[in-house]
């Protein structure tokens, strides 16, 4: 094998782990939900609900994504509204906890346990 085509195999793929590193975003936290009102276990899933959805009739998202829904093995959806994580609500309500304004626990037909989801679709 010639050194050209040495160079192929180990350097193809460092292209690629370089576009990944700079496709990366660091991000701080604004601000972290309860414990006592969140899952139980990991989250295994996250997905915003599109804007022409509407999601909660008393507060409308105007078109907007800022609704999402998380689903976890602990058997429980959780609908959150992200519009009061804003900095400037933040700063006038500084005791804000931020928590889900639905939850729905997912059971077996049967009633002989819950049901852990993996996966959301909308």
């Amino acid at each position: 094998m010639a050194k050209g085509d040495d160079d192929n195999f180990t350097g193809g793929g460092n292209g690629e782990e370089e576009e990944k590193q700079q496709s990366i975003t660091k991000m701080k936290h604004m601000v972290q939900s309860s414990i006592y009102s969140t899952h139980k276990n990991f989250v295994s899933d996250l997905v915003f609900v599109p804007g022409s959805i509407n999601v909660d009739k008393r507060n409308p998202g105007d078109g907007k994504l800022t609704h999402f829904i998380s689903c976890s093995e602990d058997g429980v959806v959780q609908f959150w509204d992200s519009r009061f994580v804003e900095k400037e609500f933040l700063k006038k309500n500084p005791d804000y906890v931020w928590k889900p304004y639905l939850r729905m626990e997912v059971n077996r037909t049967d009633g002989t346990g819950e049901l852990g989801l993996s996966r959301l679709l909308l």
